[in-house]
């Protein structure tokens, strides 16, 4: 009877001992592995990190339907959306930047040009252009029958039906 007892004691504590062991492999793997909701804002940094604002801004709607109170979400909303419009603001003005440049270059190339032909002492032959005037423009023409009255819509004239030429083809008789 001893040994039964001795050998029920080991299988006991076998037992808690491997209860113990896959807990204590649950938790760590759970301390390493992130939640769905850790991983998508990890992401989202990532983008932002690498000014993919609109990807970012798409992860951050689809958490924000599941929570829309969540806070944290909210502010990295706010920081992506700010970063964002400074880069768009950068953008304009890098472009208005690049307009100047052309137009100042243009201008240069200009003045190099009347420069030039005043040092070469020739008279440059004087071209008349014409430039045409913008053509002027009608009011659409409003269909009337006969008799100078406005159609109706539909070709519909005080309650009469009547076809017009500009409804249908002409049909001969």
């Amino acid at each position: 009877m001893d040994k039964r007892k001795l050998i029920l004691l080991g299988i006991i504590i076998l037992i808690v001992l491997i209860i113990i062991i896959v807990l204590i492999i649950a938790f760590a793997g759970g301390g390493k592995g992130l939640s769905a909701r850790e991983k998508t804002i990890k992401v989202i940094r990532l983008y932002a990190e690498k000014e993919e604002y609109d990807r970012a801004l798409n992860l951050i709607e689809k958490l924000l339907l599941d929570d829309p109170e969540d806070n944290e979400v909210q502010q990295l909303q706010d920081d992506i959306l700010k970063k964002k419009m400074e880069k768009e603001l950068l953008t304009d003005e890098e472009k208005a930047r690049l307009e100047q440049e052309k137009s100042n270059r243009e201008k240069e190339q200009l003045d190099k040009l009347i420069e030039t032909v005043e040092k070469s002492g020739n008279n440059p032959p004087v071209v008349n252009i014409k430039i045409p005037e913008a053509e002027k423009t009608q009011p659409p023409r409003i269909p009337t029958d006969n008799r100078g009255k406005k159609i109706q819509d539909g070709g519909l004239l005080c309650g009469h039906f009547e076809i017009y030429k500009i409804m249908l083809p002409r049909i001969p008789k």
